[in-house]
């Protein structure tokens, strides 16, 4: 009986050193999840526009980025869909693209190109940043 309280003490005391190590790998892993998600949807964005011949608008806020269609019938935009940090921690900021709309809009157009710029990925409590970016001429969309 001695013997496995001591046991249990030890897996007590491991426990207790491994979950603050454990905590911060899941922020990490949470915040490089949300980067390659929202890759993932501006390069389908980017898919869309040529497929559909149209031109798509993507607008960054603080937790989202609102999709929009251009609706040549109405002449507007139409909301797509949206797509939404899954962690309160990570955020969107620092959006720059080169658009006439402002900086935090990019446009994916029927042609295959895109406005040029970039977004980043920040989690509170990290120095960590990725940098998702968007090229002009081809709509390449890569993070580091």
């Amino acid at each position: 009986m001695l013997e496995l309280l001591v046991v249990m003490a030890i897996m007590g005391i491991l426990a207790a050193i491994a979950v603050p190590s454990l905590t911060a790998w899941t922020r990490s892993s949470q915040q490089a999840g949300v980067s390659r998600d929202l890759v993932g949807q501006l390069r389908q964005v980017e898919q869309y526009a040529v497929t559909q011949n149209t031109t798509f608008r993507v607008t960054f806020s603080a937790t989202t980025a609102a999709i929009a269609k251009y609706d040549t019938a109405s002449n507007a935009w139409v909301s797509f869909r949206s797509y939404q940090s899954t962690s309160s921690a990570v955020t969107f900021a620092n959006a720059n693209f080169s658009s006439s709309s402002g900086a935090n809009v990019c446009y994916f157009t029927a042609r295959g190109t895109a406005t040029r710029g970039s977004i980043q990925v920040i989690r509170s409590g990290s120095s960590k940043t990725y940098t998702i970016s968007v090229e002009g001429l081809t709509a390449r969309v890569s993070y580091q």
